[in-house]
């Protein structure tokens, strides 16, 4: 898993993240970032579902 460009380790939590792929991924205000926190959340919800077995997964805050 790969967080957004901007992975701000002290940002808060929103409780909200979008998955996307092996391209940039940008959310609704065309930003690339995430909080640790949610990272944190989307990988153990990865983790839990088990979704994308061998493959690369990025992490933007919604």
């Amino acid at each position: 898993m790969s967080p957004a460009v901007d992975f701000q380790a002290e940002g808060a939590r929103s409780g909200e993240y979008i998955l996307g792929g092996e391209e940039l991924t940008l959310n609704g205000k065309g930003e690339s970032v995430v909080s640790y926190a949610d990272y944190a959340i989307a990988v153990v919800d990865e983790i839990i579902r088990g979704g994308h077995i061998q493959k690369r997964v990025s992490v933007v805050q919604k």
